[in-house]
């Protein structure tokens, strides 16, 4: 789902979860120079003061047709892999934007998207079509059915003999998916006996450390699944703090807390050529597949039994699902 809004002679499309590979929502700047672009930058550093005053300033002063007195908040700032550009985010009171900016900042692009994979060939593309045909044909019930029996042993919270079950296909480093867990919080917290949330690994490509974290947290769940849940609350609190090279250090410095057997778990989590590091992989492969075969093709992905909540949606989205839930189990 994503809302369009007219800035100047751009339409800024915002989205409401991580987009995969084949989504065709973009933002392009008409005439010479078009830019077509998305970041895989991780957050960075704090913002230059003067900077962010002025940016902001100049933002306030652009858009000021379509604000209407809502707040403008420069919240990220720092260098992109593109050259001479870089990376960062605002606020427009709840809805946030990422843009590239030339170092000079004399010229801003608003981003609507992630960066996705051009590079696929037209039988992949056909192959892809028809997967998606063939999940989206699936009845809420067929969908029910073969998400239970992919679930059983997944960790869970809420009430595990709960009639209504919540399953997110989830990626720890999406920004989305910190927003769907949140989400996620509040259901469990408004149904704490009507609900059973599990969460499933849906790692996306482009997100460079969200894999390896995947399989960290399948081989902490290995032992315990209060560690798992640990690691996950850690991942999508401190999002900012990780990076491909430090990830499995850091989230072994935060698993020493837990009591689990920490070598028991590096070789799970690091050790590639071991079984047990096959067998975790294996399992968040298996995830993929399954949230595609059900189809997800974003994050965050939910399920309340079978019926489909495509991104971090509003509560009201959710409450009536779970409602319907709760009349057809009548």
């Amino acid at each position: 789902m994503k809302n369009l809004i007219w800035v100047g002679g751009l339409i800024l499309i915002s989205c409401i979860g991580c987009a995969n590979q084949e989504d065709e929502a973009y933002l392009k700047e008409s005439g010479p120079g078009s830019l077509v672009a998305g970041s895989g930058v991780s957050p960075g550093a704090g913002i230059a003061q003067d900077r962010k005053a002025q940016l902001e300033a100049n933002l306030r002063y652009q858009l000021r047709q379509q604000l209407q007195g809502q707040h403008v908040e420069l919240t990220r700032l720092e260098p992109s892999n593109f050259p001479g550009l870089d990376f960062g985010d605002f606020a427009i009171g709840e809805q946030s934007f990422s843009f590239l900016t030339s170092n000079d900042d004399s010229q801003f692009f608003v981003l609507a998207t992630e960066p996705f994979d051009a590079s696929l060939s037209l039988q992949d593309i056909e192959d892809a079509v028809a997967a998606e045909d063939q999940a989206a044909s699936l009845r809420d019930d067929q969908r029910a059915a073969m998400i239970d029996n992919f679930i059983e042993g997944l960790p869970s919270r809420g009430n595990p003999d709960a009639d209504i079950v919540l399953v997110e296909f989830s990626d720890f480093q999406c920004p989305f998916c910190l927003r769907g867990s949140e989400i996620v919080e509040e259901i469990l917290a408004n149904h704490p006996n009507e609900i059973k949330f599990v969460f499933a690994q849906f790692p996306l490509d482009f997100h460079p450390w969200a894999f390896p974290s995947a399989v960290a947290s399948v081989c902490a769940a290995d032992q315990s699944e209060e560690a798992f849940w640990s690691l996950h609350d850690h991942y999508f609190g401190n999002q900012d703090d990780f990076t491909p090279e430090n990830v499995i250090e850091q989230s072994a410095a935060f698993l020493t807390a837990t009591g689990i057997d920490l070598d028991l778990w590096r070789n799970c989590a690091q050790n590639q050529d071991s079984d047990a590091f096959q067998s975790a992989t294996a399992a968040v492969q298996a995830s993929i597949e399954m949230g595609r075969s059900v189809g997800v093709g974003g994050t965050p992905g939910f399920f309340i039994n079978g019926a489909f909540i495509n991104g971090a949606q509003p509560m009201e989205a959710f409450e009536s699902a779970i409602e319907d839930a709760k009349q057809a189990a009548e």
